[in-house]
């Protein structure tokens, strides 16, 4: 038996069926991620307004202050968990406690799913709210 041209009979069904749709009709899904919109505070008093340099599995990024960024939840996590260690001390014979503290002051204003592809290496967000690309 002869095989007819032009189709293979191990492609049946479906698979069949996608193979003769043209290229310029097949959409392809993008892989988009969900992105915290933070805004980190101001501090007074030195390096107050200095960025804010965060590693994250070995990935070193500088956030700026009073910008919105797009933050990743590994770097929101990172930026939670920063804290300042508080210290007990005797001072003139009294026992004198100074509690820790979170270390930056920051607002989530929500979240927002992107496009890897099109975002920056920096988290910074565009003034209308869409990520920079």
């Amino acid at each position: 038996m002869a095989k007819s041209e032009g189709t293979d009979p191990a492609v049946t069904g479906d698979a069949a069926a996608s193979a003769e749709t043209p290229a310029s009709t097949v959409t392809t899904a993008r892989k988009t991620e969900i992105r915290h919109r933070v805004t980190i505070n101001a501090d007074q008093g030195p390096g107050g307004t200095s960025p804010i340099l965060i590693n994250v599995n070995g990935k070193a990024d500088l956030l700026q202050r009073d910008v919105e960024l797009l933050l990743t939840d590994a770097q929101l996590e990172n930026l939670r968990n920063a804290e300042v260690r508080g210290y007990s001390a005797e001072i003139d014979g009294k026992n004198v406690t100074v509690p820790g503290r979170k270390r930056f002051s920051f607002v989530v204003n929500g979240t927002v799913e992107v496009d890897p592809a099109t975002l920056d290496t920096s988290p910074e967000v565009a003034s209308d709210g869409d990520a920079t690309a």
